[in-house]
């Protein structure tokens, strides 16, 4: 193979080559414009010579390649190319000033221009047809010219291009073209298979974004003997150290053993006959990158280095078609001969077959590095990352190649001190606790307001007087430094001044929820063993084997003396339980140092102030309320108590704001937004968005309708004290990422991103999230550690908590959360483990098998599905009784919104549930006969529930429970909304609990407003639905011209 004879007789046309052809695809077919390439390079007054443009068309006269056309003839296939005997006119455009892109005219091979420059010297562009010259070519051309323009001999070649594509179309037909074509095949390098690079530092694809961006480097070789040894060691020339360093680096990066790339290789370099001849030689041999981690660098380049010989061998039979397969080769290497000094050089040709493309040259005792990425993917900050990391790899090689893959560090000194500025120090210093600062607030501002449920308030004067009162009462019943009190109650003024005076006693508190099932807090309160329970006589908790206590009368007795405790930073404040992986709840126990360091910190950073006022809209069971809620005190803001029917939907949302104005207030990002559809209400001036991921459409949508929203990101699990990360968004800065990121650490706190070996991962690589510092909880109730409380590997003495939260460190600073390492998720602020509602499923008679996912759609408003497999007790109906045995164990939010029975649950080889196999639950319906509807509204509504479902009309029954198709209180409300605009009624979320289904709630709603009039309503918006764009537009044009109106 690759045997080389040449006939120097060339014919009057030629067929294009394979590499002329590869150059073509992607372009219209009609025409023979592969586009050009662009080569730009500044000299200085000393280094311009006497005449280029002289030197340029002499040069060009010996260059037949320079007056190629292209065309096509009668009777062949495809385009054709001509090359006459001598080269063509060269365009050469001279400048005084910066002028408008130089561009190539339809019948043009090349193009020159050369603009003076007001130092002396001169800026050149050269541009040159694609079909013509590839980047090295041009590169060697205008090396050729200035030599000549210097008065030096050009070299020349007698072999031209045209031979080349003689050549080629003799492979194509030789004895060794269908072994050539077999070894491709089976060659393993189909992108297709899903093997496509995937980089975390690859934003999301913005249309807007610059066409590319390049960044070059320049690394002395004495500073790479590593390398260059290691070469040596090998036998192997140092392009191949450089080449598989840059995908040892990618792997890391991808977290990936194995991807697909693209080598870009001129193979100019392995024929003599063409060494200098000019044409299109370059083309990407696709490679499939196999990484073990625990091989020895050198062992591994050595089998790297058979394969690309292989590749060699066989690279004239190489499809054209590879490198545009399905998947494209996101990701190249290429190593150039330096023609041209790299520092004269402001732009090198762009490679568009590559979204990034590392290209190396070595010119006297200097490595370049230049990185040419697509700059709509990657941005300027994510190549200087990814240059520093190679160069870093690249000087700690040894010299025999005796170090693992994985023992290789990319993350360097500079990285490290950049990724250190997530890990401050220094907690915020205070002396005050709660009770000092409410005593603080009672002096200086004794008359502002404090506490309001928009039917009762406080000043401060009058908060500290009551919390004063009560805590003495619970003082008088007993209640001490360090015991618990538990308080059940939901979100009011009563529930936030127990909660205050409990730990102005000394004491801390445990949230109950009256709505949870009766066995959950039974067994909550049983772990607690709780000094004192405070709550409804009514309530189950009231009977158990602790005291208790009415919520109403609780400090309404005679006044009783109170005693200042004499607390620490090692008391504790509050006990919360949260979701836990083993089917029970964990209790996690807050201090009041963690809880002062983030009311402090977190209220400077999101900018909370005296005077403010600020929205609870979080149950009292949950630490997502905490911000405001401590924030309050510890600013001397006032806190404005939203009660629960201020935010069933948007319109008692918007009555809430229009009357309370609140200055800040705290969300559930999916709970705002369904607040907010079909509404405008007056946003408050700042917001924060927390307990779930934050989707960067809301984002948009926020600052759509309020452009000057301070509008924040904030992050932090349960164990370290609410939150311990925050963003400011911007409305002028949109992000390049669907998910908004997390830039700054609330002081105090320490984040790190570490690999399995507690390394720091480098930017972009995927790492679990540990977190240190001030904040840290004391541990869990009655429960080991040890598991999720690591010592620092950093810091000596202290402690990490590792969240099981997996993100990556971003180029342009901060970090973005991607995922969970295990089976937690987080829906609407409440942290949920999946493998508590598995268990409570397995504890049900009749389930065998049970596994829970959090599904989210398109909407972004997420629900929990549960697959359910019954063994023999679960007779024909159990199916329907589980949602009723679940709700008697967990509470609300842990109850699956759907539960789809299988036959039996998709698993993978090893045995393991395969979750990704799991059903749409967005296809499904309960299975149930479908019955079609009878009337225009039934149908308007049958369409609207399957839409807010995802699920298809037709599978949509009259009949259906909207919840057990997996409706939940978030689709309600956007539900509602729409019903009242389409309608124009007052329609109450509770319509649509009482009546679930489309039949029932039809019925009901033919009791507010006359029936004939929906009906014709419903059929108006059928038909509306039913119309194209088109005809929409059409029918808006017409109904403004029966009003005499017009547009423009």
């Amino acid at each position: 193979m690759n045997d080389l004879s040449l006939d120097l007789t060339a014919p009057q046309t030629l067929a294009l080559s394979p590499e002329q052809r590869a150059c073509l695809l992607g372009h219209d077919p009609a025409r023979a414009d592969a586009g050009s390439h662009r080569l730009r390079l500044a000299l200085t007054a000393a280094q311009v010579p006497a005449d280029i443009q002289a030197a340029l068309q002499g040069y060009s006269a010996s260059q037949p390649i320079l007056a190629a056309c292209w065309l096509q003839v009668p009777g062949l296939r495809g385009w054709r190319q001509a090359l006459p005997n001598q080269g063509g006119a060269i365009r050469w455009v001279g400048l005084d000033t910066q002028a408008a892109a130089l561009n190539l005219a339809p019948d043009e091979v090349l193009a020159v221009s050369q603009r003076t420059l007001a130092n002396g010297g001169v800026e050149l562009e050269f541009v040159a047809a694609a079909l013509a010259l590839d980047p090295p070519s041009l590169e060697q051309l205008v090396a050729e010219v200035l030599a000549l323009a210097n008065g030096e001999a050009p070299t020349f070649n007698e072999v031209g291009y045209e031979h080349y594509v003689q050549w080629r179309q003799d492979m194509a037909a030789d004895a060794d073209a269908a072994q050539g074509r077999a070894y491709w095949q089976h060659a393993g390098v189909d992108p297709a298979r899903g093997d496509a690079l995937h980089l975390g530092l690859r934003g999301n694809p913005q249309p807007s974004g610059a066409l590319r961006q390049t960044l070059q480097l320049e690394v002395p070789l004495s500073d790479l003997g590593g390398a260059l040894a290691l070469a040596d060691f090998l036998g192997q020339p140092l392009d191949l150290v450089l080449q598989g360093l840059w995908w040892v680096l990618l792997g890391r990066l991808s977290g990936q053993r194995g991807f697909v790339a693209g080598w870009l290789h001129d193979c100019r370099s392995d024929y003599d006959h063409f060494e200098n001849t000019l044409g299109v030689f370059e083309k990407i041999l696709p490679l499939r990158v196999e990484l073990d981690p625990a091989r020895h660098l050198g062992e591994w380049l050595q089998q790297a280095e058979e394969r690309l010989g292989d590749h060699l061998g066989w690279q004239e039979y190489c499809p054209i078609e590879a490198p545009t397969s399905a998947a494209p080769l996101l990701a190249g290497f290429v190593f150039e001969q330096a023609h041209i000094d790299p520092r004269q050089v402001l732009a090198y040709p762009h490679r568009g077959a590559f979204e990034l493309l590392l290209s190396a040259r070595v010119r006297g005792q200097t490595l370049f590095l230049n990185i040419q990425a697509n700059g709509a993917a990657y941005s300027a900050a994510s190549i200087e990352v990814l240059l520093e990391q190679y160069r870093t790899l690249l000087q700690q090689l040894p010299g025999d190649g005796a170090v693992t893959l994985d023992d290789l560090e990319p993350v360097g000194a500079r990285e490290r001190q950049r990724l250190s500025g997530l890990a401050p120090q220094q907690p915020v210093q205070s002396n005050d606790g709660l009770a000092q600062c409410l005593a603080r607030h009672a002096r200086q501002t004794p008359q502002a307001m404090a506490l309001s449920d928009g039917r009762q308030q406080l000043d401060y004067a009058g908060l500290q007087q009551t919390v004063t009162r009560m805590a003495g009462w619970l003082q008088g019943q007993g209640v001490g430094v360090g015991q618990c009190v538990a308080i059940e109650t939901e979100r009011s003024l009563q529930g936030v001044l127990h909660i205050l005076a409990v730990l102005v006693a000394g004491a801390y508190y445990l949230p109950l929820e009256p709505a949870w099932p009766a066995e959950r807090r039974h067994d909550l309160l049983t772990r607690a063993e709780p000094a004192l329970v405070l709550c409804d006589p009514a309530s189950s908790s009231a009977r158990g084997p602790w005291p208790s206590a009415s919520l109403e009368q609780a400090g309404r007795d005679a006044e009783l003396p109170f005693q200042a405790p004499q607390l620490t930073d090692r008391h504790l404040a509050y006990l919360l339980f949260t979701s836990g992986s083993t089917g029970a709840p964990k209790g996690v126990l807050v201090e009041h140092g963690a809880l002062g360091n983030y009311a402090r910190s977190a209220s400077a950073a999101l900018g909370l102030q005296a005077g403010m006022r600020l929205a609870l809209t979080s149950p009292l069971s949950v630490d997502l309320g905490h911000t405001l809620l401590f924030g309050a005190w510890q600013v001397g803001a006032g806190l404005v108590i939203a009660a629960a029917e201020d935010l069933v939907d948007g319109a008692a949302f918007s009555r809430f704001l229009l009357r309370e104005r609140p200055d800040v207030a705290k969300f559930v990002p999916s709970h705002l937004a369904a607040l907010l559809e079909g509404h405008t209400p007056p946003l408050p001036e700042t917001l924060i968005l927390g307990g779930e991921a934050t989707p960067q459409r809301l984002v948009e949508q926020l600052f759509k309708r309020a452009p000057g929203l301070r509008l924040f990101n904030h992050y932090g699990p349960t164990e370290t004290t609410v939150g311990v990360m925050f963003h400011p968004l911007r409305a002028d800065v949109p992000d390049r990422d669907e998910r908004v990121p997390l830039s700054r650490v609330l002081d105090g706190n320490r984040v790190y991103l570490l690999d399995q070996r507690l390394r720091l991962v480098p930017t972009g690589a995927l790492g679990e999230l540990y977190i240190g510092g001030a904040q840290l909880c004391r541990g869990y109730l009655g429960q080991a550690s040890a598991e999720c409380f690591i010592e620092d590997p950093f810091l000596a003495g202290q402690r990490l908590y590792r969240s099981g939260d997996l993100g990556r460190y971003r180029a342009e600073g901060g970090l973005q959360l991607v995922g969970r390492q295990d089976q937690q998720v987080k829906l609407r602020g409440q942290r949920i483990e999946l493998g508590e509602i598995e268990a409570a499923l397995l504890a049900l008679p009749g389930v065998e098998q049970a596994v829970a996912r959090l599904w989210s759609p398109g909407d972004g408003a997420a629900s929990l599905i549960a697959y359910v497999v019954l063994n023999e007790d679960g007779a024909e109906g159990a199916l329907e009784q589980l949602p009723r045995a679940l709700a008697a164990r967990l509470p609300e939010a842990l109850c699956p919104a759907r539960l789809l029975a299988m036959p039996s649950l998709p698993r993978l080889a090893n045995g393991k549930v395969d979750r990704s196999a799991l059903p749409d639950p967005g296809q499904q319906v309960p299975r149930q006969p479908v019955r079609a509807p009878t009337s225009e509204l039934q149908a308007c509504l049958r369409d609207a529930m399957a839409e807010l479902l995802e699920c298809p009309p037709d599978a949509l029954g009259v009949d259906h429970d909207f919840f057990e198709a997996g409706g939940h209180s978030l689709l309600v409300i956007k539900l509602v909304a729409r019903l009242r605009t389409m309608f124009k009624l007052e329609v109450a979320p509770g319509l649509v609990f009482d009546h679930p289904s489309a039949a029932g709630l039809a019925e009901a709603l033919g009791e507010l407003a006359e029936p004939l009039r929906l009906e014709k309503i419903a059929r108006l918006r059928r038909e509306l639905d039913s119309l194209s764009d088109q005809q929409r537009a059409e029918l808006l044009a017409q109904a403004r011209a029966a009003r005499g109106l017009t547009t423009h």
